[in-house]
């Protein structure tokens, strides 16, 4: 039975060990597609990028002394995504004399704003805030 020798080609991927190169790209430019429907309002470019990485493997060419030629090559790929980084705006903590960071719930922007819930209902003057444990974790 004669060897099943096969052209390297993008569509021969699907070829090579159980077509995981091929897979691997499709996943990536899918987590692409993904990544944009969950943040359409992000504009910088998401990027599938499918290298490879070529060896050549080498034998003494008989015919000329101390001369080499290119008998074949070890091929790696290598798919990777580049997504934009998730980053939030910046929010304002304080620092306690624990050392612990505290912010507030009421004004996340700036941790030393006054707010209605910091007032004395019966005099209407500012009264210093409790800093608390928060021990309730949802899924943002």
């Amino acid at each position: 039975m004669a060897q099943s020798l096969v052209f390297f080609s993008l569509d021969a991927l699907k070829h090579l060990d159980g077509g995981k190169a091929a897979v691997a790209f499709r996943r990536a430019v899918e987590d692409c597609v993904r990544d944009c429907q969950d943040r359409p309002l992000e504009e910088a470019a998401r990027t599938v990028t499918f290298k490879v990485a070529i060896k050549p493997v080498a034998e003494e060419d008989p015919e000329f002394e101390n001369s080499y030629r290119a008998t074949g090559a070890e091929c790696e790929f290598t798919i990777t995504t580049g997504l934009p980084k998730r980053k939030t705006k910046p929010y304002s903590f304080g620092i306690d004399p624990q050392g612990r960071m505290f912010f507030s719930l009421n004004s996340p922007a700036n941790v030393a704003q006054t707010t209605f819930d910091d007032l004395d209902p019966d005099t209407g003057k500012a009264v210093k805030s409790e800093v608390r444990e928060v021990h309730e974790e949802k899924d943002i």
